[in-house]
């Protein structure tokens, strides 16, 4: 077990010091980072976005409260059960 921690560890660490070389090694002056990000992020994105997560709304709020249903349906039984 401490060895597949280690193993994770050794490998997150290496990912960010990768990362980190990435990012430092750039030519890019860290000023013109907001300005690029701010060209490619525009309102159609967050709509598109705002569309999708709407769009689960009809799927997602049934199944979450017929899960809760099940849930408190369970437990009504567990405590008859015990009870008797």
């Amino acid at each position: 077990m401490k060895t597949k921690l280690k193993i994770m560890l050794v490998s997150a660490l290496s990912l960010v010091t990768v990362a980190t070389m990435a990012i430092v090694g750039s030519a890019e002056p860290a000023a013109t980072a907001p300005q690029q990000l701010s060209g490619m992020v525009t309102s159609e994105i967050f709509m598109g976005i705002l569309n999708q997560v709407l769009a689960l709304v009809p799927i997602l709020l049934p199944a979450v409260i017929g899960f809760l249903a099940f849930r408190k349906g369970w437990q009504f039984l567990k405590s008859q059960i015990k009870g008797a």
